[in-house]
């Protein structure tokens, strides 16, 4: 081999060794960070729960509401029904001539 030929192929193979290393480290690094970001993950999963929808409170005056408006119904009805079996009165007759 000639030696023009010799320095070619070596700065060939000098190239390709440092792009193949250059290669390997970023992906070596990708997998690191990507080993130690699941192992976090997995650690903050188990220390934090997920986040839950909001919960329902009464408010305060729906139960007096609720009372209310069944003590109401229950006196209407009773109201209602008192007034439709009153004893009406018979009309007087009027007087004979």
């Amino acid at each position: 081999m000639s030696d023009p030929a010799r320095r070619l192929r070596a700065a060939w193979t000098a190239a390709r060794a440092v792009v193949l290393s250059t290669v390997l480290s970023t992906v070596l690094s990708i997998a690191l960070s990507a080993a130690s970001t699941a192992s976090a993950a997995a650690e903050a999963a188990e220390d934090i729960r997920d986040i839950r929808g909001p919960k329902y409170l009464f408010p305060p005056w729906l139960l007096p509401a609720v009372i209310a408006g069944a003590v109401l119904f229950v006196l209407g009805a009773y109201g209602i029904w008192r007034w439709l079996r009153r004893r009406r009165q018979p009309r007087p007759s009027p007087p004979r001539p």
